[in-house]
């Protein structure tokens, strides 16, 4: 039987568990209500929520057919499993660059030259030319003409 089969299977089976409860006393629907489903292999036990393709090949690989369908799905949950270590050890790189980047001294990154402008999401201009005479304008490096909408800014002093 295939796992989609075993499934349909289980279904079945807790559809018409489920059924038969209800003719039971009160007290013997609590009880019942704490049972629980396990698929037995011999004297291998499964719970349901393990009835998954990785569960299965990671941890109850006994009750697998020999087959190429086993081999293939346990080299893959071991693929799986080396990814996964993978990407901790990444993610511990990650953290340990991070707390360097965040720890960076600022007084060791030099930038290049660099000016500070004005941008605007709404043209206003006669706002801008009042802005462009105003002290936070830079006059040396702020073309004055009506024509630009560049300010360059400068501390005032």
């Amino acid at each position: 039987m295939n796992l989609v089969q075993a499934k349909q299977y289980i279904k079945q089976c807790s559809e018409s568990l489920d059924a038969v409860r209800k003719k039971f006393s009160f007290d013997e629907q609590k009880v019942l209500d704490q049972a629980y489903l396990v698929v037995c292999f011999g004297s291998t036990q499964v719970e349901l929520r393990e009835l998954s393709p990785e569960c299965l090949s990671q941890d109850h690989q006994e009750v697998l057919v020999n087959s190429s369908s086993k081999n293939w799905l346990v080299r893959l949950v071991r693929r799986k499993a080396w990814i996964q270590k993978q990407i901790e050890s990444l993610q511990k790189d990650l953290v340990s660059v991070n707390r360097q980047l965040t720890n960076a001294n600022e007084n060791w990154i030099f930038l290049r030259d660099f000016t500070l402008e004005l941008r605007f999401t709404q043209l206003d201009f006669g706002l801008i030319q009042k802005l462009k005479r105003s002290p936070i304008a830079d006059r040396e490096k702020t073309d004055m003409s009506r024509a630009s909408i560049r300010i360059i800014l400068k501390p005032i002093s």
